[in-house]
């Protein structure tokens, strides 16, 4: 039983003084063989700590995949009536097709923004103006 525990023992450190060396000898495949067997030697002893911490953030990445967020964006875009439609106004039109009423809002909201009067500029902005026309 003793000699099993050297044996494991004396693995150990051969594989420790073959890691270090390689780390010694510089380059990306020494610094990883390094730092990778560092690593697997941490978690195989502390192999229960490994799992739960696997588990943990698995669960903590399934969570954050699947949450939604609040639906306050969205609020209000589905929440307009829909408009009636009156099959009477089709026929009085004279043999329109019902995709022409959309046309006729837009074209109606395009005359009413052109009805409104310009913005007037601001002080500010005035000042500005003019303060380029000197230069």
């Amino acid at each position: 039983m003793q000699e099993k525990k050297r044996e494991v023992t004396k693995a150990a450190r051969d594989s420790k003084r073959r890691r270090l060396e390689a780390y010694e000898q510089g380059g990306v495949a020494g610094y990883a063989t390094y730092y990778i067997g560092e690593t697997s030697d941490l978690i195989q002893n502390n192999l229960i700590a490994t799992i739960v911490t696997v588990l943990l953030m698995f669960g903590a990445l399934i969570k954050f995949c699947c949450m939604g967020g609040s639906d306050d964006d969205d609020e209000g875009i589905y929440d307009a009536p829909l408009p009636e439609e009156d099959d009477e106004d089709d026929e009085d039109a004279g043999g329109e097709s019902k995709g022409d009423a959309p046309t006729k809002k837009i074209e109606e909201v395009v005359e009413e923004e052109e009805k409104k009067p310009a913005k007037k500029d601001s002080k500010k902005k005035k000042k500005k103006k003019k303060a380029g026309k000197a230069d």
